[in-house]
């Protein structure tokens, strides 16, 4: 077994069994720092691992065709890509 720590504003502590483990109801364009430990028995636990970052993705945008970019619906996504 495996215990994550996932920090934001409060922390969400998950405990899995599967490698990879997919996280779900997270924010978009977010930092998160996240700290690791296995779980051998009970009473039987590695050190804490961590903190260790990453940042969700930005979410989709569905731009028409006709799309002038005199303005900018999302966020997170930058004109000056070069």
């Amino acid at each position: 077994m495996t215990q994550l720590v996932l920090c934001k504003e409060q922390e969400t502590t998950v405990v899995t069994g599967t490698n990879p483990h997919a996280l779900t109801g997270l924010s978009a364009n977010y930092s998160y720092d996240f700290y690791v430990r296995a779980i051998c028995g009970v009473g039987d636990s590695s050190a804490w691992a961590g903190p260790y970052s990453f940042v969700t993705p930005c979410n989709t945008a569905a731009i028409t065709y006709t799309q002038d970019f005199t303005t900018w619906p999302m966020q997170c996504w930058d004109l000056n890509w070069w």
